[in-house]
């Protein structure tokens, strides 16, 4: 605790002083916190915009910073940022994969297959799946509207509470909770669309 205090501390001391009018400064933040915000960007946007993301937060952090509570933690408010810009960058350069289901494989089938059967999101999590789960999911949701994409990953696959992903995507609970839903019912429905259950075989559990 008292080291999440001082660290703390000091994130308010040098946002003060931008907030005061030294703006240069804040490179401190962007050098700090730079590899932490590329990560949360790589798990919501693909891999070529994740820079583009990721420097579209550091601009809305900077404009925002009066905004910033400082008894609140910085680290926290800035990975909300950093999912708005994410949501941004699906409103911004949404369109349809070129995946199509004639190049997913037998192995992605039976990726399928488990999770319907399975009807547990915490497959998703499995780390034998994962390569797998990273393809799979950019197909099923290249049809999904930004606002479900962003629901769907952020309450089914990064497992924050519908209350946390409001608040980040500065949405009500309500529609947060109904856009997942929709979405998730999205995703099933394409997915057993496109099962070939004969291929599979009952063998597959």
């Amino acid at each position: 605790m008292p080291d999440t205090l001082s660290e703390d501390s000091l994130d308010n001391e040098v946002i003060g002083r931008v907030i005061a009018g030294d703006t240069d400064e804040f490179e401190a933040i962007v050098r700090k916190y730079s590899a932490y915000v590329f990560k949360i960007a790589a798990s919501y946007v693909p891999q070529e915009a994740v820079s583009e993301a990721a420097q579209e937060t550091f601009v809305n952090a900077f404009e925002g910073l009066s905004s910033f509570n400082a008894k609140g933690q910085f680290k926290y408010w800035l990975r909300t940022i950093t999912v708005r810009s994410c949501y941004d960058y699906w409103r911004t350069h949404y369109k349809r994969r070129e995946l199509t289901m004639s190049s997913l494989t037998e192995d992605h089938q039976r990726w399928f297959q488990r999770v319907v059967n399975e009807d547990s999101v915490g497959r998703f999590r499995d780390a034998q799946m994962q390569r797998e789960t990273v393809e799979i999911i950019n197909w099923a949701m290249s049809e999904l509207a930004p606002v479900e994409r962003m629901a769907i990953t952020l309450i089914y696959l990064e497992g924050y509470s519908v209350k946390e992903a409001a608040q980040m995507l500065n949405l009500s609970m309500v529609n947060v909770k109904v856009r997942a839903h929709r979405a998730r019912a999205k995703l099933r429905k394409k997915i057993l669309g496109h099962i070939d259950f004969n291929k599979l075989g009952e063998g597959v559990r």
